[in-house]
């Protein structure tokens, strides 16, 4: 199984908190190890975030809130629309966008 390891948006931006992200990659799932929290989402979320999401060039918010995610943020869309994993949790948006910052790079 290939891994790699990305670090939270957070530490990229030169804010030392949050937890690494550890993404195995298992056919066409990705097997999360977030905190103490395991995990396994298709790959074609990425491609739905991608595709239906991020319509336009530039900056989006990340919009992780548990109770009040702004419309037109990352983790409402994950909450509202998206209907490729059984999660619906805006708190993902944060791993998220993690793993797809460093699977870009």
């Amino acid at each position: 199984m290939a891994t790699f390891t990305c670090l939270p948006l957070t530490r990229l931006c030169g804010i030392n908190r949050g937890s690494e992200i550890i993404v195995g990659e298992v056919g066409d799932f990705y097997d999360i190890q977030w905190k103490k929290t395991p995990l396994m989402f298709p790959k074609r979320l990425l491609k739905d975030i991608e595709v239906n999401f991020f319509k336009t060039s530039g900056w989006y918010l990340l919009g992780a809130s548990m109770t009040n995610p702004p419309t037109d943020g990352l983790g409402y869309y994950i909450q509202n629309h998206q209907h490729v994993w059984e999660s619906h949790s805006p708190r993902f948006a944060s791993m998220l966008a993690a793993i797809m910052v460093h699977k870009n790079n």
